[in-house]
């Protein structure tokens, strides 16, 4: 969370589950997981093309936006809330 709030370019692996938010090449650079080779070439692109560093900086720190604790807890009410018939 730190680093998409401070907006740094995040390359990781693929999630097993379906994370909408995390869009690859937008604002995080997904790669296979345990495929170093991919991990390498993946962190040699950020590094090589300042596009790509903005795009994803840029997407990563809209993205904090999503997991501030204000917004958690909104969401938290309203699990809470449609289990309890609201």
């Amino acid at each position: 969370m730190a680093a998409l709030a401070h907006g740094v370019p995040i390359v990781t692996t693929q999630p097993q589950g379906i994370i909408s938010q995390l869009r690859d090449g937008e604002n995080v650079l997904l790669v296979p997981p345990q495929d170093p080779q991919a991990l390498s070439a993946a962190v040699a692109r950020v590094a090589n093309d300042m596009e790509l560093r903005q795009r994803l900086s840029a997407g990563a720190q809209a993205l904090s936006k999503e997991f501030d604790w204000g917004r958690i807890a909104a969401r938290t009410l309203e699990v809470y809330h449609a289990l309890a018939g609201r």
